[in-house]
């Protein structure tokens, strides 16, 4: 594909080198841009090993590695230079330095980087250690701290404060700024406001208004009495007293200003004042920990990310011949992704940096990392430089990867938003015109304990919907091109839960998913067994597990006797508890000198679990055993389990397994680890959740210093000293933006369709779903199609839904068999009662309403369709019709079909009807719809010819192409078709037809719930009893068993 101008020239090598900023919106093909940068800088005489190319992950690495061979296939000497080119992290960099300079880094020149899951311990325990011995050297301090700090959580809040510090590049020493606490300005507000307070009540206020004005007087007296300002101040918490309704209206704005705005202010300082010295040893103690730290890493010769960014940097800042050699060595930097860098990256990338020889893309409305410490400011400044210096910036507008009216959605929520800056999002790629719209808002309208799980339920539905029924640019929708995204993990299992019971195949990135998934848990539960035989909890999970499949009785016979570990070995009984107690002691004798991955692997083995495994939890226990072997070459059992506890608990957002990529499913993860993903369909549903945001007690932002929230000495209630105060001013600016922007990437992941949904009490719409509300006018409740002007660009349409009430739920799934059971009893079949199918096509309940033995034959006795049907056209197009009747319907549904002049006749027929124009005229009309649902206990399936939406009434439409004498028979089809609409609406249609193709008539039929339910029992009570009886009339002279198979006309 040609490059757009744009793209041109932001790949173009120019004579005189320039730095160059790339601003990449979503989907503008900013990788593509890279790599052709990169070549043409090879093609103009640069050597690869002249070029650094830095990203911010392994994977963006390998890719980009891929695509560079790829660019230069068929050129050997090229290739060859090329993989010992420099493209690698930030990180990968700072190791390659450090290790060609260690030396002069201060560094062990054979150091270890230490491994992302073994770093949290590390510092815990070094923190610890650091507590432990600064109590025991200053115990006064370090309580009067402890007990001065608004916080339980001291020790994860000192460890948050030392990695922003670091990411910062700031010294620790650098905090010790000392606040002004402006006790004095402050005190002397106060008490100017007091001046305002009346000596006396006016003359026409209320006796309420009397009172009031009496205790806020009193108030005053008492606070004017206080003198300088000291801890008892501290009780002046809440300002004056009473509640401000009965407040007269020329007090009302001192009473406000006391209470917002100068008694908070003044307290502020107090108390930065007041904790002077506990503030000093806060500081002593994360230098004390920054020493330990520091030691021990030192000692076993081991370096953290933040070492490898601060040690390169020092290298680079204090040796100038290294910085000289580095830049003489890159003749050209290329970086992607620069909105997410921090502080230490943006110093270190200035040091690598020759003028002119930079080049950097990037886009503010993508910087989602701020709780990593990406700063976009440090992009935006880059940005700002280029312009100014007139140097070359480019903006990729044109957008390759999304439908028009996504983009335009996207426009439309976010335009103005904090955090949003202007970027056209130009559809650069050509779509086949849609017959619906490609963006759906629904609202789940319950309480808030039920409505999230509606919603869930609703989006699990919808996919399954739309699986093999939605056509896309690829084809039919299948689940792999599928991704619902979340905000947060907090909600991901509601989803996961509502998929697994709607049948929907899914895969889930979340921190807690792989480890709660039951083959995981229970191998889990096993190895902590194994290494402490007294976990009762764990001892009891296995033994209900399919590893063992004891029973709920056998566990509270062993319960009855004891401690579980003891009646388990003295059990003689139960030949499974036997077998797998014997199994158990072996196991843990040989745990000692055997992996004991193996020995989980065994487990697995003698239950036979794998046999009922599905393909996800196979590869999940496989991971599992994976990670067991490798902690096990380094670690003893304990602290294996003591590091997947800490694994599990830390949310590193593992994935749970998948057998194969590429494989059917469904993805449920965070829009953060979507970053960079796109996908056919989107859901983003919980737009209403929000996250927990700010800091802690103990804040820090590089351009304010370190802030604390301390324990007013009056009432225990928190009180912030001022730079705390502006710490949470600036984090909620900051954090707002992020949002917006967070959505911002949500939404443009989406290719092609864009379904956006949350959950709303009687208290209203909140988050993201209040700006969603209102920026697309939404309705409050209803169904219907939206027509929303966006900021420019055309109208687009939107479909809109409210549910309320839950959907249908799916039918029930047959229950796993137990699996791990060593024996089984035989015992004789229960004499059968009767017999009913689990499923049914309403094509079959339509039969057998029309005659019940002709369904007996046809379904029964000749399912493989032996007998001759004959050329008769039945109910159902049978016979000659058959072929002509699909064919027309595939007209009909938009499929290029090599038809006959007849049957495009037929379909024109209808076309050209008011049936036919009036679907032709709205944009939500679904043809060949497929459906299933559940009626009591059997499953209906179907497919609907047509349904679409006009006005805000929804019609339902069959064609029927065989002779008019049947169109009668088809009434019980078009019942059970509305019956499926109300389920998925939530209301039946407003209108139902029987469209006869070879008349052009269309026959309305009243939608009639009851008379569709009675049709679905009467078959499977006729299964029940396998009694299909004749129901002779003149219809049996069409029938193709007419006195064949059918003893119907014989006398």
């Amino acid at each position: 594909m040609p490059f757009t101008p744009s793209q041109e020239a932001a790949a173009e090598v120019l004579p005189a080198p320039q730095d160059t900023c790339v601003v990449a919106g979503p989907g503008s093909g900013k990788t593509s841009v890279l790599i052709e940068r990169y070549r043409r800088l090879v093609a103009s005489g640069v050597s690869p090993l002249r070029i650094l190319a830095i990203t911010f992950t392994e994977k963006a690495t390998n890719e980009m590695r891929v695509r560079l061979l790829e660019a230069f296939a068929g050129q050997a000497d090229t290739l060859r230079a090329i993989e010992r080119a420099q493209v690698s992290t930030v990180h990968g960099l700072c190791a390659r330095l450090l290790r060609e300079h260690a030396l002069l880094a201060g560094v062990d020149p054979a150091f270890q980087v230490i491994a992302e899951q073994d770093l949290q311990p590390l510092l815990e325990d070094v923190l610890q250690s650091t507590l432990d011995a600064f109590w025991t050297a200053h115990p006064q301090r370090t309580e009067t701290l402890l007990e001065g700090i608004a916080t339980t959580a001291v020790p994860a809040e000192l460890l948050s404060i030392y990695d922003a510090v670091r990411a910062a590049g700031l010294p620790l020493e650098n905090l010790r700024q000392a606040v002004d606490d402006g006790c004095g300005p402050g005190w002397t507000a106060v008490l100017a406001a007091l001046d305002a307070v009346p000596n006396a009540p006016g003359s026409g206020w209320t006796a309420g208004q009397r009172e009031a004005w009496s205790r806020i007087a009193a108030w005053a007296v008492r606070t004017r009495n206080l003198g300088a300002p000291g801890e008892e101040h501290f009780a002046l918490e809440g300002g004056p007293p009473g509640s401000l309704a009965r407040v007269p209206a020329a007090l009302k704005e001192t009473v406000r200003l006391l209470r917002n705005d100068l008694l908070p202010r003044f307290l502020s300082a107090l108390a930065a004042r007041h904790y002077r010295d506990e503030r000093e040893t806060l500081f002593d103690l994360l230098v004390s920990f920054d020493d330990a730290y520091r030691r021990r890493k030192r000692t076993a010769g081991l370096l953290d990310f933040s070492d490898l960014e601060e040690c390169a940097v020092r290298l680079l800042r204090e040796h100038g011949t290294v910085r000289e050699a580095v830049r003489a060595r890159f003749q050209h930097i290329l970086m992607d992704e620069f909105q997410d860098t921090n502080g230490v990256q943006a110093a270190l990338v200035g040091l690598l940096r020759s003028p002119g020889r930079f080049y950097a893309v990037g886009d503010v409305n993508q910087s989602i990392y701020g709780f990593r410490h990406a700063d976009p400011e440090v992009f935006r400044a880059y940005r700002e430089t280029v312009r100014a210096t007139g140097q070359r910036l480019v903006e990729l507008r044109e957008n390759w990867r999304s439908r028009s009216d996504v983009l335009a959605a996207t426009s439309t929520i976010l335009e103005g938003a904090a955090g949003i800056e202007p970027h056209d999002l130009i559809p650069a790629r050509r779509f086949a015109p849609s017959a619906e719209p490609c963006v759906e808002v629904t609202v789940a309208r319950a309480a808030a304990e039920t409505a999230l799980g509606w919603e869930a339920a609703w989006v699990a539905r919808r996919a399954r919907a739309l699986a093999g029924c939605l056509m896309l640019e690829s084809g039919p929708a299948r689940y792999s091109g599928m991704a619902i995204l979340l905000r947060s993990t907090a909600a991901m299992p509601v989803f996961a839960a509502a998929c697994e019971r709607e049948g929907v195949p899914f895969s889930m990135t979340a921190g807690r998913g792989f480890f709660d998934a039951p083959e995981v848990a229970d191998l889990f539960h096993l190895l902590r067994v194994l290494a402490n035989p007294r976990d009762e909890i764990s001892l009891a999970a296995v033994l209900r597990s399919p590893l063992v499949g004891a029973s709920d009785a056998a566990l509270l016979r062993l319960r009855a006797r004891g401690p579980l570990a003891e009646a388990l070995g003295e059990e003689t009984g139960d030949p499974v508890l036997v077998q797998f107690a014997g199994r158990l002691c072996e196991w843990r004798e040989r745990v000692r000198w055997t992996p004991p991955d193996r020995i989980l692997a065994e487990a697995m083995d003698d239950a036979g679990c794998e046999t009922g495994f599905t393909a996800r939890a196979r590869a999940n226990a496989v991971k599992f055993l994976v990670t067991v072997r490798e902690a096990a070459q380094r670690l003893p059992l304990d602290a294996i389990v003591d590091r997947l506890d800490r694994l599990r608990s830390s949310d590193p957002r593992e994935p749970d397994s998948q057998a194969e990529d590429g494989g059917d499913f469904v993805r449920i993860q965070t829009i953060h680890s979507a970053k960079g993903l796109e996908f056919p369909v989107v859901f983003l549903p919980a737009l209403h959740l929000g996250v927990e945001g700010g800091s802690g007690a103990i804040a820090f932002a590089p351009q304010i210093g370190l802030g604390v929230r301390w324990r007013n000495p009056a009432s225990d209630k928190a009180v912030a000293d001022p730079l705390r105060e502006a710490i949470a001013a600036r984090e909620k600016l900051r954090e707002a933006a992020e949002s917006n922007r967070l959505l911002y990437v949500a939404m443009t992941r989406a290719r092609e369709r864009l379904i956006l949904s949350y959950s709303r009490t009687d208290k209203g719409a909140r988050n993201w779903a209040k700006l969603v509300e209102e920026r697309l006018l939404l309705p409050g409740d209803g169904a219907r199609v939206l027509t929303v002007a966006p900021p420019a660009g055309p109208a687009f349409p939107v479909m809109f839904q409210a549910l309320a009430q839950p959907p249908e739920p799916a039918p029930a799934a047959l229950p796993a068999p137990t699996q791990g059971a060593p024996h089984a009893s035989r015992i004789d079949p229960p004499a059968v009662r009767g017999y009913s199918e689990a499923a049914a096509a309403v094509t079959d309940v339509a039969l057998f309403a029309h005659c019940p033995r002709r369904y007996w034959i046809e379904r029964y006795l000749d399912p493989a369709g032996v007998f001759p049907a004959g050329d008769a056209p039945g109910w159902s197009d049978t016979g000659g019709a058959a072929g002509l009747g699909r064919r027309v319907h595939a007209l009909l549904a938009g499929e290029a079909v090599d038809a006959s002049e007849e049957e495009q006749t037929l379909a024109r027929r209808f076309e050209e009807s008011l049936l036919g124009r009036r679907a032709a005229s709205t944009l939500l009309a679904y043809r060949e719809w497929s459906f299933m649902f559940a009626v009591e206990e059997i499953v209906i399936r179907g497919q609907i010819d047509l349904w679409f939406e006009e006005g805000g009434e929804i019609v339902l439409v069959d064609y029927k192409s065989g002779g008019e004498e049947n169109l009668d028979r088809a009434a019980v089809q078009v019942q059970l078709y509305s019956l499926a609409l109300q389920r998925h609406l939530g209301r039946p249609p407003d209108a139902a037809w029987l469209f006869h193709l070879p008349s052009g008539g269309a026959i309305p039929v009243t939608p009639d719930r009851d008379a569709a339910i009675r049709a679905v029992r009467a078959l499977c009570h006729a299964q029940e009893r396998q009694a299909f009886p004749l129901r002779e009339g003149p219809h049996c002279q069409k029938c193709p068993h007419f006195r064949t198979e059918c003893p119907a006309g014989r006398g």
